[in-house]
């Protein structure tokens, strides 16, 4: 059965700089013909720390996988989940929240190599690189 998984900035990151241990499983993902996601959040902070020479192989990368944009429910959530963590004493980063919420209303699986900076409720995390 395909899955759709969306793709954590590390994620990104670590295959934009050719990290085995990360390329080698999105290709055998991909060869089993499952379908990867970026957001907007995911493309503003790659783009924040890319060096000039990385510019074409983004480029490439962005290319290869679809775009889901944060709805209003994912923007919701992200704000909302934010707030139960402020009143806990816990603080969330809200762009790793958007990331999340968007993986949990596409239906789709988070990879990162941070699965514990997304609590949110429901959201299928998967380590990657596995740990």
């Amino acid at each position: 059965m395909m899955a759709r998984y969306l793709l954590d900035t590390t994620v990104l990151i670590d295959t934009l700089r050719g990290d085995a241990e990360v390329v080698g499983p999105l290709r055998a993902l991909r060869a089993e013909g499952h379908d990867f996601f970026v957001c907007p959040v995911n493309v503003a902070e790659v783009y924040a720390g890319l060096y000039p020479r990385e510019e074409r192989v983004a480029e490439d990368l962005f290319a290869s996988v679809s775009y889901s944009d944060i709805d209003f429910p994912s923007a919701r959530l992200a704000g909302r989940v934010w707030q139960e963590g402020r009143q806990r004493g816990v603080t969330l980063d809200l762009r790793d929240l958007l990331i999340g919420s968007t993986a949990f209303h596409l239906g789709a699986i988070l990879l990162t190599a941070n699965v514990t900076d997304f609590p949110i409720p429901g959201l299928k995390l998967q380590a990657l690189p596995e740990r």
